[in-house]
C-alpha cells in the first residue's frame, strides 16, 4: 500500500518536480533562516530604539538638571559673597533654566521610580528658591543697606565732627591737651571704620570681636571728655561725634543681627537643601546610566545570540540543501544513466553486427524517464517485429528466387505451371508491400513518442530555469535583507551625535568648574567654598566623560555586531547563487536527455526512408510479376531476360538476409 501511493506520488511529481524539490527545499530553509534573522535583528532595532528614543535623552536631561543644579548652588555662594545685583539675576536666569530642564525631563522621563525622583528634585529646588529669595535675600540687602547708608554715614560724620574740633583746637589753642585727645579720637575712629571693613570683607566670629572693641575703645575716650571743661565750639563737636558713634554702633549690631540670619538661612536650610537637591539629581542621573548600561548589556547578548542563531540556521540549511540537492540528482540521473548506458550498449552491438533485438531496457522509475524507456522498449519490441517480418520475408524472397530460376529452366515445359508461380509471386509481393506499410505506420508512431519525450525533456529545462529564478529571487531578499542590517548600522551611527552633545555639554562643565576654581584661588579664604563646588563639578564633568566613552564603546560593539550580521546575508547571499549553478547541471542534464532524444528521433527516420525504400521495391516487383503475367505468351522469347529477374531477385534476397544477420532474432 505505502509502496503504490510512494510511486503514485512519484508520477506526480515526474523530472521536473523531482529536480525541484531540492531548490523549493533550499529556498524554504533559506526563507525560514531569513525569517529568523530578522525577527533577532528587529529586537535589536527595537533596543537602538529605546536608547535613541528614552535613555539618550534622559541621560542628557539628568546630566543638565545635575549641572543646573551646582550652577544655581555657585550663583547663591556667589550672591552670598558679593551681594551683587548681577549674581541676583544670574541665580534667577540659572533658576529658570533648571526648571526648564525639569519639565523637559517630565516629559522625556518614562520610569515611574526616576519620574518621581524628578519630582522631589522640583519640590526641593522650588523650596531652596523660596528659602532664597525670601529669606536670604532680603537679609543681605538689609546687610548692603546697613553698609552703605548708615554706617558709612555715621562714621562719616564721627570723623568729620572730630576733624572739626580738632581743626578748631589746632587755630585757637595748639598748644592745649585736647588736641592730643582729639587726634587719638580721630585715629581710633578712623580704625573703628577699617575694622568694620575688614569684618565685612570677611565676616568671621575674631573680626566681629576686634570690631566690638574699636566701638567700645571710641566710646569710652569720647566719654572721658568732660564737656564743662572744653570750649563751647569744641562742645558740640564732640556732641555731635559721640552721638554718631553710637548710631554707629547700633547700626553695627543691626547688621550683626542681619548677618545672624543671613548666616542662618544660608547654613541651616540652603547649605542643608542644596547637597541634598544635588545628591537627587547625581541619583537620577546614575539610575539612567544603570538604565543605559543595562539595555547596553542586552542588546549586546540579543546581537550575538541573532548572530550565532544566524550563522547556525545557515549552516544547518546549507548542509540539509547539500544533502537533498545530492540524494535527488543522484535519484534522477541513476536511473537516466542507466538508461543511456543501455542504450549506447544497444546501439554498439548493432554497429557491430550483433544486435539483440529480444534486449529490452531496464524498467526506469515511475517519471518521465521510466516512460521514456518504456517508450524505447515498445520501439525495440516493433522494430524486432518488424526485422522478423524482414526476415522472413528475405527468406520467402531467396525461396521464390531459386523457384523461378526452376521455374525458367521448365517453362517451355510447364507454362501454366510458370503461370502459378508468377502469381505466388505477386501475392508474396503485396504482402511484402503490406508489411512495409506496417513498418512506416509503426516508425511514425516511434518517432512521433520520441519528439514527445523531446517536449518533455524542454519543460524539464523550463522549470529548472523557473527554479534558477526563484534562487535567483532569494538572492535578492537576503540582498534586502543586508541594506536593512546596514541600515541598523547607520542608525547606531546616530547615537554617537547624542553622546558628542553630551561629550560637549560635558567638556564646557569641566571648563565651567576650572575657570571657577581660579576665580575661587583669586577670591582667596572667601572662595574656599566656592572651589569646593567646583571641584564637585569638574568630577561630575569626568564622571560624564568617562560615561561618554563607555557608550561610545558599547555602540561600536553594537555596530560591529551589525557589520558582522551584514557579511553573514553576504554568505547567504553567495550561498543561494551556489543553488542556482546546482540548478544550472540539472538544465545541463535535462540538454543531454534532450540530445540523446533528437538522435533516436533521427534513427526512426532512417528507419522510416529504409522502409520506404523497401516498400517501392516491393512495388516495383509487383509491376515486374504483373508484366509477367501479361507476357506469358511471349514467356519463351524473354527466357534470358526471366533468368537475369531471377539472379536480381537472388541478390536482392542475399542483401535483405545480410541485413538481417546483423540482429539477433530469437
Amino acid at each position: 500500500m505505502n509502496n503504490t501511493v510512494f510511486k503514485t506520488i512519484e508520477r506526480r511529481l515526474g523530472v521536473s518536480g523531482k529536480l525541484l524539490i531540492a531548490p523549493v527545499f533550499i529556498l524554504l530553509l533559506f526563507a525560514f533562516v531569513t525569517y529568523l534573522s530578522i525577527k533577532e535583528f528587529q529586537t535589536l532595532q527595537l533596543r537602538m530604539d529605546t536608547v535613541a528614543r528614552d535613555i539618550a535623552p534622559e541621560t542628557s536631561v539628568a546630566t543638565g538638571v545635575l549641572l543646573h543644579l551646582y550652577q544655581m548652588r555657585l550663583q547663591v555662594f556667589d550672591y552670598y559673597q558679593t551681594g551683587s545685583d548681577e549674581a541676583l539675576t544670574g541665580f534667577g536666569e540659572t533658576r529658570d533654566r533648571l526648571f526648564k530642564q525639569i519639565a523637559s525631563a517630565r516629559e522625556q522621563i518614562k520610569a515611574p521610580e526616576r519620574l518621581a525622583l524628578v519630582g522631589k528634585i522640583e519640590k526641593s529646588a522650588r523650596e531652596y528658591s523660596e528659602v532664597f529669595s525670601s529669606e536670604l535675600v532680603p537679609a543681605k540687602q538689609q546687610v548692603r543697606s546697613i553698609i552703605t547708608t548708615q554706617l558709612v554715614d555715621h562714621g562719616a560724620d564721627a570723623s568729620e565732627a572730630l576733624r572739626r574740633a580738632m581743626d578748631g583746637i589746632t587755630n585757637r589753642q595748639p598748644d592745649s591737651p585736647l588736641r592730643v585727645v582729639l587726634e587719638q579720637l580721630i585715629h581710633d575712629t578712623l580704625l573703628m571704620r577699617l575694622t568694620a571693613q575688614r569684618y565685612f570683607a570677611d565676616p568671621v566670629q575674631s573680626r566681629e570681636q576686634d570690631l566690638s572693641y574699636a566701638i567700645e575703645d571710641v566710646t569710652l575716650a569720647l566719654s572721658f571728655i568732660d564737656p564743662e571743661t572744653v570750649p563751647a565750639f569744641v562742645r558740640d563737636y564732640i556732641q555731635t561725634a559721640t552721638t554718631a558713634v553710637g548710631q554707629y554702633e547700633s547700626s553695627v549690631q543691626d547688621l550683626l543681627a542681619q548677618q545672624a540670619a543671613l548666616a542662618k538661612a544660608k547654613n541651616e536650610k540652603l547649605d542643608v537643601a542644596g547637597p541634598a537637591i544635588t545628591e537627587l539629581a547625581r541619583t537620577l542621573e546614575s539610575q539612567v546610566f544603570k538604565a543605559l548600561d543595562t539595555v547596553a548589556d542586552e542588546a549586546e547578548s540579543e546581537t550575538e545570540t541573532a548572530l550565532r542563531y544566524t550563522l547556525s540556521a545557515f549552516a544547518v540549511s546549507v548542509v540539509l540543501g547539500i544533502i537533498a540537492a545530492v540524494v535527488f540528482s543522484r535519484l534522477i540521473a541513476a536511473s537516466v544513466k542507466k538508461a543511456r548506458v543501455e542504450i549506447q550498449d544497444y546501439l554498439q552491438a548493432i554497429d557491430n553486427n550483433a544486435g539483440n533485438l529480444s534486449a529490452r531496457l531496464s524498467a526506469g522509475r515511475p517519471d518521465e524517464v521510466g516512460d521514456f524507456i518504456q517508450a524505447v522498449n515498445a520501439l525495440l519490441e516493433t522494430q524486432e517485429d518488424i526485422i522478423s517480418s524482414i526476415a522472413r520475408a528475405s527468406g520467402q524472397l531467396s525461396t521464390a528466387s531459386e523457384t523461378l530460376s526452376t521455374i525458367t529452366r521448365r517453362t517451355t515445359a510447364n507454362s501454366e505451371q510458370q503461370r502459378d508461380q508468377i502469381t505466388q509471386v505477386s501475392a508474396a509481393m503485396q504482402e511484402m508491400g503490406s508489411t512495409s506499410d506496417e513498418i512506416a505506420g509503426n516508425t511514425n508512431e516511434t518517432d512521433e513518442s520520441a519528439r514527445q519525450a523531446a517536449n518533455l525533456a524542454g519543460d524539464g529545462q523550463a522549470t529548472v530555469a523557473s527554479a534558477i529564478h526563484a534562487v535567483s529571487s532569494l538572492a535578492g531578499q537576503v540582498e534586502e535583507g543586508s541594506q536593512k542590517v546596514q541600515r541598523l548600522e547607520q542608525e547606531s551611527g546616530e547615537i554617537g551625535n547624542v553622546l558628542e552633545v553630551i561629550q560637549s555639554i560635558a567638556e564646557q562643565t569641566n571648563l565651567l568648574a576650572l575657570n571657577a576654581a581660579i576665580e575661587a584661588a583669586r577670591a582667596g579664604e572667601a572662595g574656599r567654598g566656592f572651589s569646593v563646588v567646583a571641584d564637585e563639578v569638574r568630577g561630575l564633568a569626568k564622571r560624564v566623560q568617562a560615561s561618554t566613552v563607555d557608550i561610545e564603546r558599547i555602540v561600536s560593539n553594537l555596530q560591529h555586531g551589525a557589520a558582522e550580521a551584514v557579511v553573514s546575508m553576504q554568505q547567504a547571499r553567495q550561498l543561494a547563487t551556489n543553488a542556482s549553478d546546482e540548478a544550472g547541471k540539472s538544465d545541463t542534464a535535462l540538454a543531454n536527455i534532450l540530445e540523446a532524444t533528437h538522435r533516436i528521433v533521427e534513427m526512426t527516420t532512417q528507419v522510416a526512408s529504409a522502409t520506404e525504400q523497401q516498400r517501392a521495391t516491393a512495388a516495383e516487383m509487383t509491376r515486374n510479376v504483373e508484366a509477367s503475367s501479361v507476357a506469358i505468351d511471349s514467356l519463351a522469347e524473354d527466357i534470358s531476360q526471366v533468368n537475369e529477374s531471377g539472379k536480381s531477385l537472388s541478390e536482392m534476397a542475399d542483401q535483405l538476409h545480410r541485413l538481417v544477420r546483423r540482429f539477433n532474432i530469437a
